[in-house]
């Protein structure tokens, strides 16, 4: 390169850096998604699902953010889940049976795992190695065959398929060695239904048993630790099933230790910081419990509000200690996610985020 080509590049690079017209501002800015609350979005069921990005400093919303970082590809339909390992985030597609790896900082895929049959959830249990649960299928017989795939992060591919004679694995749990998996049927169109909390030691890689929940304890949509690291259960009921209703129960040393009733449809619970109160969603209400004096106090209804119009997804914050809460409205336009002070009930924030968001995972 000569002198003066030398030159004229250099001012045109000075140029770009003082002037505004010089910078892509649909770009995604490096390190955007640092801190902050991812919100997984369903997406219509005939659709495509999505993740919408809120950031705690200035509490803007941004939408569909993988569409925005990666030329308006796709994550695929029924987006189910995610989890954050490192620098990577595991984006969980449902009906498309995939996981789609991004860098969680600026959301730009890395990889993709196809090998799993309706993955559900992702946990790493370390940094090399996560569990995948999955409803799945029976080779022998088709039939629904609830499963957690291992899953080797280093190298991208799944390395055994743990079968736990359930219709579905669900949202998993670890403590130790012992990763706790909650079945729910697999099928909430059919008649499957599960009744069995699963124990899977992450250092075999194997089934250990399967804690049964008791009767009418139908399909767990939901498990928190409290601050005892005793289990708490959430069954959402058999809707084919007449008389069916949600449960709410304790589990202690692997043994089911009191149960409550609580309305059909039950889903979503999350625990606080400081795991005392346990909070779920049912009849667009939000439910609370309080795990002292377990046996005095059934669950109550903690929040309504008028704008309220389907329920669908909770977390909790503990950088902010905000309960965030999703609302599915219609499940065909975007919906809506609202930011709760739990000390007054208060909605500090309103924001609109995509199709059904059922969940939240905090950066």
């Amino acid at each position: 390169m000569n002198l003066k080509k030398i030159s004229l590049w250099a001012c045109s690079l000075v140029l770009c850096c003082i002037s505004t017209s010089c910078i892509d501002t649909t770009a995604t800015a490096k390190g955007a998604y640092t801190s902050g609350v991812f919100v997984v979005c369903e997406g219509p069921f005939a659709g495509t699902g999505s993740v919408s990005f809120f950031n705690r400093t200035d509490t803007t919303v941004k939408n569909d953010i993988f569409a925005a970082a990666n030329n308006n590809a796709s994550l695929g339909n029924v987006i189910q889940s995610m989890a954050i390992q490192g620098n990577s985030a595991y984006v969980v597609a449902n009906n498309s049976n995939k996981i789609t790896i991004v860098n969680s900082s600026d959301f730009v895929k890395t990889n993709l795992m196809d090998n799993t049959v309706l993955p559900r959830y992702i946990l790493p249990i370390t940094t090399a190695k996560a569990y995948i649960s999955e409803y799945g299928k029976d080779t022998a017989t088709g039939k629904n065959a609830g499963a957690i795939r291992v899953y080797d992060m280093v190298n991208n591919q799944i390395t055994k398929r743990i079968l736990l004679g359930t219709q579905g694995a669900n949202q998993m749990l670890i403590t130790g060695a012992r990763v706790y998996v909650g079945n729910d049927g697999g099928n909430i169109f059919g008649s499957a239904v599960d009744s069995v909390v699963s124990v899977v030691t992450a250092n075999g890689d194997s089934l250990i048993k399967n804690i049964p929940l008791g009767a009418g304890a139908y399909n767990v949509k939901g498990m928190a630790f409290d601050v005892n690291n005793d289990i708490w259960i959430l069954c959402t009921g058999d809707w084919n099933k007449a008389g069916s209703t949600g449960k709410l129960i304790k589990v202690h040393g692997e043994v089911v230790e009191r149960t409550f009733e609580v309305p059909l449809g039950a889903s979503s619970l999350v625990a606080d910081p400081s795991k005392y109160n346990l909070y779920f969603v049912v009849d667009n209400k939000i439910y609370t419990k309080n795990i002292l004096n377990f046996g005095a106090n059934p669950p109550t209804v903690w929040m309504e509000n008028a704008n309220f119009k389907y329920l669908y997804g909770l977390g909790y914050d503990e950088k902010s200690g905000f309960l965030f809460v999703g609302d599915g409205g219609d499940f065909k336009s975007a919906g809506k996610m609202y930011v709760v002070n739990p000390s007054d009930k208060s909605i500090k924030y309103t924001k609109t985020v995509g199709v059904a968001p059922n969940g939240f995972y905090f950066n």
